[in-house]
């Protein structure tokens, strides 16, 4: 695949992911006051909780998806089908294994956790579990579409699917008023939706659909190498995002969680703009990296830092501006939090929204190991700090935590990660230090205008 043709499906899959991630987050915001008006705002918290805990036992896959993903776009470059179908192979291997540790330990979340302080959850936490676990049985194909550059159908039957469970969830809840056949209904759904992703693949890439070849153990070895550092970055992204509900569900209660996830619904349409941004051009930048030299590779950082930071500035700006008071006018402030939580939480919005930049510089760039355990520090920090300012700021701790790692460790070091792999002298450890100091004051005029 040529530098113009991923160039343009990278726009059109950003294009298409921004489009259904519209249409899928309208519908889920109004499937939400359904929710709330017949099932009550614990029931959310709880929806909350077991959204967040297959979120962190996704990071099981260790990173293979990316490791194989470019690997199979590196040999669609070459136009070497034998390697393509190799690690099409290996994916379908190491996938249904995935899929199979991600039920055990959700069979012992359910049996120590739910069993102990929620036992009427069991079932529809279970039936949740075998619906979400069918994306790792069904869904490896995903990475051929991606590989070849079609994320755009995989955005279209992935909002496509959520579209129908909220919709048949809200038809769900209202007449039988049941959590447990809305886990079944949103089980379903998403079973269906990889079972039509698995089938209609080799329609776009009809070389997955013969799986008979040898693999080079070689090849192998050389592929997973990675997955070490790479599974720690995946479960520093993915902590960061599966940590909120998960935290104020366990140390605060399951209504207070379910308020805490009637503002995440909003900042994480925002944030799934980046997200998108993310997915849709790293194989671009990795192939300019791959092809351009140092300084020309250097600006192209600093471009896309740029960028990241002032759109993630200006969409915070907005999110903290009109996000409370849209959520107040939609769910009542009986089913939110305070001021204050919400005004915390616009900052990590703006703060983890602007690393995205770096992340796709990073990942463009192979720089996986030289900060493998910067995840695990960014882990361990943000669970001390939880535990120390929640007796002092309540709910307020859990955004508070996640701003002063984000701040102090996580941005700094990554970018001085790349800019280090990037640049030399003194420019390395300034472009870091400047993106500190603007970060911090960023947060500062974010926080005081979402008052």
């Amino acid at each position: 695949m040529d530098r113009d043709r991923r160039f343009y499906y990278g726009l059109r899959n950003y294009g298409v992911g921004v489009v259904t991630a519209l249409v899928s987050g309208l519908l889920m915001y109004f499937s939400r006051i359904v929710f709330l008006r017949y099932l009550g705002v614990e029931a959310v918290g709880y929806t909350t909780l077991f959204e967040h805990v297959f979120l962190l036992l996704s990071s099981l896959d260790l990173g293979v998806s990316t490791s194989l993903t470019f690997y199979m776009a590196s040999a669609m470059k070459d136009d070497d089908s034998r390697r393509m179908k190799g690690a099409l192979a290996l994916a379908g291997r190491i996938y249904i294994i995935i899929s199979l540790v991600i039920m055990v330990f959700g069979l012992l979340f359910a049996f120590f956790y739910l069993r102990l302080f929620y036992p009427g959850l069991s079932l529809p936490f279970l039936l949740y579990l075998l619906g979400q676990c069918s994306q790792y049985a069904l869904g490896w194909r995903v990475m051929a579409l991606n590989a070849s550059g079609r994320n755009d159908l995989v955005s279209i039957a992935v909002q496509g699917g959520r579209i129908l469970e909220y919709s048949f969830s809200m038809v769900a809840v209202v007449l039988t008023e049941s959590f447990t056949m809305f886990c079944l209904v949103s089980a379903l759904c998403t079973f269906l939706t990889y079972v039509a992703i698995y089938l209609f693949s080799p329609f776009v890439c009809p070389w997955v659909k013969n799986r008979e070849v040898k693999t080079d153990r070689r090849e192998d070895g050389r592929l997973l190498k990675t997955l070490p550092a790479m599974f720690s970055h995946r479960v520093g992204a993915i902590f960061f995002r599966a940590f909120e509900g998960i935290a104020v569900t366990v140390v605060f209660g399951a209504v207070e969680g379910g308020k805490y996830a009637n503002l995440l619904l909003f900042s994480n349409f925002f944030m799934t703009i980046f997200w998108i941004f993310q997915s849709s051009v790293t194989g671009i930048v990795g192939d300019y990296m791959a092809k351009e030299d140092q300084a020309s590779s250097y600006a192209l950082y600093r471009k896309i830092t740029l960028f990241t930071f002032l759109g993630a500035f200006l969409l915070s700006l907005l999110y903290g501006l009109l996000g409370y008071s849209l959520a107040l006018l939609s769910f009542g402030e009986e089913n939110l939090p305070p001021r204050s939580v919400f005004s915390l939480m616009t900052v990590s919005v703006f703060l983890l929204s602007s690393r995205v930049g770096v992340a796709v510089v990073r990942d463009g760039c192979g720089e996986y190991r030289k900060d493998s355990l910067k995840p695990v520090v960014e882990i361990v920090a943000v669970l001390i700090l939880l535990f120390a300012l929640s007796p002092y700021f309540g709910v307020s701790s859990v955004p508070l935590s996640i701003i002063l790692v984000a701040l102090f460790i996580s941005l700094p070091l990554d970018h001085l990660v790349v800019a280090s792999r990037l640049g030399k002298g003194r420019k390395t450890l300034l472009f870091p230090f400047l993106v500190l100091v603007s970060s911090a004051a960023g947060s500062i005029i974010i926080l005081l205008l979402s008052k």
